[in-house]
């Protein structure tokens, strides 16, 4: 987990944000082990922001976000992906 992202995320989530955490990993191993990692991650990251209201699911490897025919997509793929929506009020 990088530290210094969710140190920013952080300052930047307000009282009234709805923050949704979701964890995603590559095809390779077995797929229930990479639904729990994926959730894994994505809880670890909702523990570090301190947001016991966020909504933190793994997708394991439901969703690949990159080629996992590439080593390079393979490991861009093992990450989580941090969603703030703030209203803004007139």
């Amino acid at each position: 987990m990088n530290k210094n992202i969710v140190e920013f995320i952080k300052k930047r989530i307000k009282s009234n944000s709805e923050v949704q955490i979701v964890g995603y990993s590559d095809r390779t191993g077995d797929q229930e082990y990479n639904k729990r990692l994926s959730e894994e991650r994505a809880k670890s990251t909702k523990k570090e922001l301190k947001r016991i209201d966020a909504n933190a699911f793994g997708l394991g490897e439901e969703v690949l976000l990159y080629d996992n025919n590439l080593p390079e997509g393979r490991f861009y793929c093992r990450t989580v992906e941090i969603i703030v929506k703030t209203k803004i009020f007139k």
